[in-house]
């Protein structure tokens, strides 16, 4: 994923937490990122795919952890 697109994922995560995610519109989103409306339709064609990329990059955030840990177990143990 690059490094722009992370960012949108982020800040959108950080306004879905904060208003809500009915409360956030596509233009506060854009404008937290500081990207172009065009930017953000090609990275997502609309705020509910937005959502399930953010779903989708936590839940791969979360693999990588346990499988860290898992390592680290087995290294100690």
């Amino acid at each position: 994923m690059n490094e722009k697109k992370k960012r949108v994922i982020d800040v959108a995560l950080e306004l879905f937490i904060e208003k809500g995610f009915a409360q956030t519109s596509i233009q506060d989103i854009i404008q937290a990122a500081e990207i172009s409306k065009g930017t953000f339709y090609n990275y997502f064609p609309s705020k509910n795919e937005c959502l399930i990329a953010i779903l989708a990059y936590v839940d791969r955030e979360g693999d990588q952890k346990k499988k860290r840990a898992c390592q680290r177990e087995g290294q100690t143990g």
